[in-house]
């Protein structure tokens, strides 16, 4: 079969499908995309601390980094994991347990 008839023949099935194509064109709020929006805005101020900040003993940069990353610490606990990673709220809780700890 060529790659043609094959991707007609997946089209045609995924459209017979009972929902068919109407699951992909419906806006499922997120819940399909496996990210944690406050956890990647927290990235933002992890990264020049990990990075830059501890590598050179910037403790300057660090007191200034802290309140923001105190900031992000409270909207990772208030995050919810979206549908597709719900199997892994465990670990998430753990995770968020361990930051807390940390961070107090």
């Amino acid at each position: 079969m060529r790659s043609r008839e094959l991707i007609f023949c997946v089209c045609a099935v995924l459209v017979a499908l009972p929902g068919g194509m109407a699951f992909a064109e419906q806006d499922h709020g997120g819940e399909l995309k496996a990210e944690v929006p406050a956890l990647r805005a927290m990235h933002t101020v992890i990264y020049p601390l990990w990075h830059k900040a501890w590598p050179e003993k910037d403790f300057e940069m660090m007191k200034r980094l802290l309140p923001k990353v105190q900031e992000h610490v409270q909207d990772v606990t208030e995050a919810e994991l979206p549908g597709i990673l719900r199997d892994k709220q465990a670990k998430w809780d753990e995770g968020v347990a361990a930051l807390l700890k940390v961070t107090k």
